[in-house]
């Protein structure tokens, strides 16, 4: 009957170590990143290309300025992962998401010089709109009598700053 050594070599040494395991999980993290920003660009650029409302249009300009803003974060690890021979990346690279945001900023280029004189039109509209607004709220300011009036104005005051700010973007843009 033959004796089989002792085995020199502990279990231990086979497992990869929490480092290892720490560093993996972490470049899963920047491929899922990479994927998830992929498919963003993409549902942007398909949201840039059904436009028809320039009101529409700078929500999805803002979105791809957000958008932009992290992948900038991520730069480095970007950066980083492309550099790499990891096959991972290949599918996942960084360089597709780049392509990906391009395209996008291109549709959205396209598209607002598309919908230009729809803003404009839009544009006078909504300035006299708030030009109106503030007449009237002008004069019934101009007409206070009681403290009840006071109180009354401010709730027409509050609902024309909050349609002004929620509408501050498209104008300024």
């Amino acid at each position: 009957m033959a004796i089989r050594p002792i085995p020199q070599q502990s279990i231990l040494d086979c497992m990869p170590t929490a480092v290892e395991i720490g560093d993996l999980r972490i470049v899963n993290k920047d491929l899922n990143f990479i994927q998830a920003m992929t498919k963003r660009a993409d549902d942007l650029t398909l949201q840039a290309q059904s436009a028809t409302d320039y009101t529409q249009l700078v929500k999805i300009t803002d979105n791809y300025t957000k958008l932009a803003d992290r992948a900038s974060v991520k730069a480095q690890t970007l950066k980083e992962l492309a550099n790499e021979d990891n096959p991972l990346t290949e599918v996942n690279s960084s360089a597709e998401l780049i392509d990906k945001v391009q395209l996008l900023a291109k549709t959205l280029t396209d598209k607002t010089q598309e919908l230009a004189s729809l803003y404009s039109s839009n544009e006078n509209s909504l300035f006299e709109t708030y030009g109106n607004s503030i007449s009237e709220l002008s004069q019934k300011v101009d007409s206070i009598n009681s403290p009840n009036q006071v109180i009354s104005i401010f709730k027409d005051l509050e609902f024309l700053l909050k349609d002004i700010g929620e509408n501050s973007r498209y104008l300024n843009s």
